[in-house]
């Protein structure tokens, strides 16, 4: 597992490389945008049997307020 981790990270720092050398601000703006999109909500909560547990913004508060209180 190691492994494949570190394969798959050089293989980002690879891609991450070649847009900085191609000295392109879109293709780097265009990089950036991509990675900052859709990060603004936690997704659905899973319960342990793999069943969508909740998906309402305000009842996942709750849930993650019930936790780690």
């Amino acid at each position: 597992m190691r492994q494949w981790r570190e394969t798959l990270r050089a293989d980002e720092i690879a891609q991450e490389q070649h847009i900085v050398e191609a000295n392109d601000p879109g293709a780097f703006y265009r990089f950036v945008n991509k990675r900052l999109a859709g990060r603004s909500s936690v997704g659905a909560i899973v319960s342990d049997d793999g069943s969508i547990f909740l998906t309402d913004n305000h009842m996942k508060a709750n849930a993650f307020n019930k936790y780690f209180a």
